[in-house]
């Protein structure tokens, strides 16, 4: 029988793992201190790929020079990074994106405008350089065929409530990134996720107009 590991269960565990750090000790380590052509690798910049075994952890506590406890200050959820450019096309955010069509009574969009095929892997939010989130409710492409590119400059608004950043993009204001955030956590590859309380009663919205 087919069976796969959903998104939401990969989400459940990794609230168990953040709220475990709180309670349990956590350590990043560095070690390694001779070169790694010692071990048989071609050069010292293209170490060997590490192995899930229980045979090396010998090694590894062997080779540890340092190491720092972990807390719930040093960690935070990621989204993969996606920069607001008026040379990119966003997809709207659907949440029956599936990569099969489905029959009976729900059936699901196969792909998003950019090609995707669930929510997790869709383009529908941005950062701008001044680190506001923004969420893509509507992109102009209801048959996700292929949306316009976003246009005009980069939207600074923070209101509550949805707002037409142009005539295709709807969207909604989410979060803006701390100091702190921006220091620690953010990256070329991933943007933190904070929750917005004065946002939370105003998650949903319905899009009926101009389309």
């Amino acid at each position: 029988m087919a069976a796969i590991i959903t998104e939401k269960f990969r989400q459940s565990n990794a609230d168990a793992f953040s709220a475990d750090i709180a309670s349990s000790k956590y350590y990043m380590f560095v070690g390694k201190s001779q070169p790694w052509t010692s071990e048989g690798a071609t050069t010292d910049s293209a170490p060997p790929t590490p192995v899930d075994s229980v045979a090396p952890e010998s090694y590894y506590w062997d080779d540890m020079l340092a190491a720092k406890l972990i807390g719930t200050s040093n960690t935070t959820f990621a989204i993969p990074r996606r920069n607001f450019s008026t040379s990119s096309a966003f997809d709207m955010y659907r949440h029956d994106v599936s990569g099969t069509t489905t029959t009976g009574s729900y059936p699901t969009k196969t792909t998003t405008s950019s090609g995707a095929t669930s929510v997790y892997d869709s383009t529908y939010y941005f950062i701008t350089d001044e680190h506001r989130v923004y969420k893509v409710l509507y992109n102009g492409d209801p048959v996700q065929t292929g949306a316009t590119n976003i246009s005009g400059t980069a939207p600074t608004s923070e209101q509550t409530g949805p707002f037409w950043h142009d005539a295709n993009y709807y969207i909604k204001y989410m979060y803006k990134l701390t100091t702190s955030e921006i220091q620690n956590f953010l990256t070329t590859d991933f943007i933190p996720v904070t929750v917005n309380s004065n946002l939370h009663l105003h998650c949903v919205v319905s899009v009926t107009s101009n389309m």
